[in-house]
């Protein structure tokens, strides 16, 4: 659509990546503040409601000093989840707003352990996500899994929007087997500790097989921060820390590589999934999985990837070690991986239909607007 004009706007920016065509809109990110430990749980809540309402004032600052250049969006897209849409509609009541709904915490959403926020958190997510959705002309969600918790009077209306993969990109590599035996984590345990024992089964699992490497792959980690978590990683792991590899924010193809390199995939995060899984499918890899309902939308016990419970570090190392003695004969596990990311994921058709998914709710949106 060389025709339209498209603003950017994030906290995040990097100055060695430009779109043709993407105008950029840098936001200031609220400053953390106050104590950096563990509050108490309402106190914690209270925090990140301070925070998402500095992030609301501070991208509404902005996006008022765009309106007064004359730009008025036809369409803005935004999340519901941190805040940034908080006052959106007071700048432009004339936009069609399509929000992003992430997240919305149920009592009975089968969860347990620290995986699952404390209930005064989870209520202030809650409390943003309503807010942004009773103001939203289209709300749209990732998964069907995401869309059905929500009520059922939200969730009625929501357009599930697949995420999309470039799966030309993301592809199998060559000579898989020629990098032995190497284990890919997900990582996100390093950012928001819960039941997954990272170090546990790294030990457990390097000890019990002698050629085995890992990688864990933590791109939301600083190269600032790295020195420390190696350092943290030598004292949890010892001897066996010299087979592990630790992988921040790297370029899209070193990251990409270290996929096609991996014997086995593991994605340890309960109540979502990411779109590092997806790439990894999207390179035939095989995967092991947290055992949960969000996750079972995209993986498969025994078809197109496996399922674990990942909660006894014991039982997690002997299901790895089983699966990569396993691995020579699973070629169709990872075929059919691939195969559905291709059918269900792929970015030049999958993409295409979002865009007119989205331009035709746009469209009946406008005409209904313009016959009042």
């Amino acid at each position: 659509m060389p025709d339209t004009t498209v603003w950017f706007a994030s906290e995040y920016g990097r100055r060695d990546l430009s779109v043709p065509g993407v105008l950029r809109l840098n936001l200031r990110m609220p400053k953390a503040g106050g104590s950096q430990g563990p509050l108490p749980p309402l106190q914690e809540a209270g925090r990140d409601f301070h925070r998402a309402y500095l992030r609301g004032h501070m991208t509404a600052g902005e996006l008022w000093k765009l309106r007064k250049t004359g730009f008025v969006p036809d369409m803005i897209c935004t999340t519901a989840a941190m805040g940034n849409s908080l006052f959106l509609r007071d700048i432009f009541p004339e936009s069609f707003c399509v929000v992003h709904a992430e997240t919305f915490s149920r009592r009975d959403d089968g969860l347990e352990g620290v995986q699952k926020a404390d209930p005064a958190r989870r209520r202030i997510r809650n409390v943003l996500h309503l807010n942004s959705l009773a103001d939203c002309d289209l709300a749209v969600t990732s998964t069907r899994y995401q869309r059905d918790q929500f009520p059922e009077w939200l969730a009625k209306d929501m357009v599930v929007l697949p995420r999309c993969v470039d799966t030309d990109f993301f592809s199998p590599g060559s000579g898989r087997e020629a990098f032995g035996e190497l284990v890919a984590f997900s990582g996100q345990e390093l950012a928001s500790p819960g039941d997954f024992a990272l170090f546990d089964i790294l030990s457990g699992l390097l000890a019990k097989r002698s050629t085995c490497r890992a990688a864990v792959l933590a791109p939301f980690v600083g190269r600032a921060q790295l020195p420390a978590l190696r350092e943290q990683l030598a004292g949890k792991l010892g001897k066996y820390a010299e087979r592990v590899l630790l992988c921040g924010f790297s370029s899209a193809e070193a990251y990409r590589d270290v996929l096609r390199a991996s014997s086995l995939y593991i994605h340890s995060a309960a109540a979502f999934v990411s779109l590092a899984l997806l790439e990894s499918m999207s390179c035939g890899c095989l995967v092991l999985a947290s055992d949960t309902e969000a996750v079972r939308e995209f993986v498969r016990e025994g078809e197109n990837g496996f399922l674990c419970d990942f909660r006894s570090a014991e039982a997690t190392v002997n299901r790895i070690a089983a699966l990569l003695e396993r691995r020579a004969c699973l070629a169709g596990v990872r075929k059919a991986a691939r195969k559905d990311m291709m059918d269900g994921h792929d970015l030049r058709h999958t993409l295409k239909r979002n865009r007119e998914c989205l331009l035709g709710h746009y469209a009946r949106w406008r005409g209904r607007a313009a016959s009042m």
